[in-house]
């Protein structure tokens, strides 16, 4: 779920931590993100099995702006 990917673009970024950075990479951001989303859809649906407070939540409504 959490791919080789998505840590490696983690690890990218909090080596280069700047705005110039991120921009030139916007694109594989937008990648990782969704593969992101689709996980956090996956918790969401598992934990709503057994706790209803939580089965109408959407990933964008748990997930922050990056910047």
């Amino acid at each position: 779920m959490i791919s080789s990917e998505m840590l490696g673009f983690l690890r990218d970024l909090a080596a280069n931590n700047n705005k110039e950075w991120f921009h030139a990479h916007k694109a594989r951001y937008q990648l990782v993100r969704k593969e992101f989303e689709q996980y956090i859809a996956y918790l969401i649906a598992e934990i709503a099995s057994f706790d209803d407070s939580i089965k109408n939540l959407q990933p964008k409504d748990c997930v922050f702006r990056i910047n």
